[in-house]
């Protein structure tokens, strides 16, 4: 996919408590860690997917950059599956290139609630339809011009280009190739439920066959953590995010906050798998990924396991990988499980 290191892109993720930024590169044909950061936002800078502080997010993500000591000019970000409309759509297979952007623009007008003027779109001609070889399938993807244009505006502010925007999903999507590897038959023929539990947001996708085919945000994160800790040992935020990353400091913080905490966390996954098989098609999750911050805390795995019956991972796309001696390796294996859209728009090089 990568061609040589100096076509690497920057993947960068701007999430609603932090940038995060990864840069993967081929070394002998196997994938390689360039370079990465995280720089935390200050509070409300994004809420809920939508960048409320331009200048913020650009400062936090020229910090990062910084960072990361990355050389790249050319990046990858991507906009909330809350914020896109997509839509796969059944077309001709006998027109031409020309004919088909026609065919899917006129189509578009039927399926966004906007003017086409207030969008960017874009189209992707996947296969052809099962069963039928005089249609094939084409991906349409939109999102209004602001939630595109705000982004892209900011990585330039910082000196990048920013070659493509993406949506979360298929950044996760895409980063799922790297986890599928070790997955049973490489997670082909399998139901697979990544569960990405953010500061704020909790992002269920389910994959079937390696694509993406169901998405869905939940108002549950690892900030409800932070405010027990607060509570119950009457500390200011910033101190409670401080004890979270050291709980042994913390009298009975295993009884009294971490272990209700994560009881909370199981249940919220549960309910978020019920309303996904309520809805769909397919009746049983066979393997859950747990992603974000919260994905390494003690037993979080176990108990997941045992109220979903399933069985139960965390996430590292970056498992195997060569990562560059300058990047420090404590601080790095415990941030890969929250580096998933990261390394996934990353991936994305191949089509900047």
């Amino acid at each position: 996919m990568f061609k040589q290191n100096n076509a690497t892109v920057l993947g960068i993720d701007i999430s609603s408590s932090a940038v995060k930024l990864v840069e993967l590169g081929r070394i002998k044909g196997k994938y390689s860690v360039e370079a990465y950061a995280i720089e935390a936002l200050p509070t409300n800078a994004v809420v809920e997917g939508r960048i409320e502080d331009i200048d913020a997010v650009s400062v936090t993500l020229k910090r990062a950059l910084k960072q990361s000591r990355s050389k790249t000019r050319y990046a990858a970000t991507a906009v909330s599956a809350n914020e896109a409309i997509t839509k796969t759509l059944s077309v001709p297979a006998d027109l031409n290139d020309r004919e088909i952007e026609e065919y899917v623009i006129a189509e578009a007008e039927k399926h966004i609630p906007y003017s086409l003027d207030e969008v960017r779109l874009d189209f992707d001609i996947m296969d052809t339809e099962d069963n039928d070889a005089n249609t094939v399938k084409v991906l349409l993807a939109a999102s209004r011009k602001e939630n595109v244009d705000v982004r892209a505006d900011i990585l330039n502010s910082v000196g990048l280009t920013a070659k493509i925007v993406d949506i979360e999903s298929y950044a996760i999507e895409s980063s799922y190739q790297l986890l599928s590897k070790r997955l049973p038959q490489f997670g082909n023929e399998r139901v697979v439920a990544i569960v990405d539990v953010g500061a704020t947001v909790t992002t269920l996708n389910v994959l079937v066959d390696n694509q993406v085919v169901f998405t869905r945000e939940h108002t549950f994160g690892g900030q409800l953590l932070t405010k027990d800790i607060e509570r119950e040992y009457g500390l200011d935020n910033k101190q409670a995010g401080l004890a979270k990353k050291q709980q042994n400091d913390l009298p009975s913080y295993e009884t009294k906050v971490l272990q209700p905490f994560i009881n909370k966390l199981a249940t919220a996954v549960v309910r978020a798998l019920q309303f996904f098989s309520s809805s769909s098609q397919y009746a049983k999750i066979e393997h859950i990924i747990l992603a974000g911050g919260c994905a390494l805390l003690e037993g979080v795995t176990e108990r997941v396991s045992t109220e979903t019956q399933c069985t139960v991972t965390v996430a590292n796309p970056f498992s195997g990988m060569i990562v560059k001696s300058h990047i420090d390796m404590q601080a790095f294996s415990n941030d890969s499980a929250t580096l998933l859209t990261a390394s996934g728009l990353s991936l994305r090089s191949d089509l900047a």
